[in-house]
């Protein structure tokens, strides 16, 4: 399904469905086949993977930080 572009689907229809989510469920399940590769040296390191997993909790932060105004901006102009 992942390669499929169907990754959405793979996830609880109860977690929120938005541009900044499946971007980070992409990057999450790139992270996870990375780190099934058959052998070790296909696979990252703890510390990398650690890394990477930072990266991508940083990135969700930002987008979500960066659309919040949007959503407060809407609501005040229906007010």
């Amino acid at each position: 399904m992942f390669l499929d572009g169907k990754h959405l689907e793979l996830l609880d229809p109860k977690l929120e469905r938005s541009p900044s989510a499946s971007l980070m469920v992409e990057k999450v399940l790139e992270l996870a086949f990375t780190c099934a590769a058959p052998t070790k040296q296909g696979r990252p390191t703890m510390k990398k993977t650690a890394e990477i997993l930072w990266d991508v909790r940083k990135d969700y932060q930002t987008l979500w930080r960066d659309r919040t105004p949007l959503l407060n901006s809407d609501s005040q102009r229906s007010q």
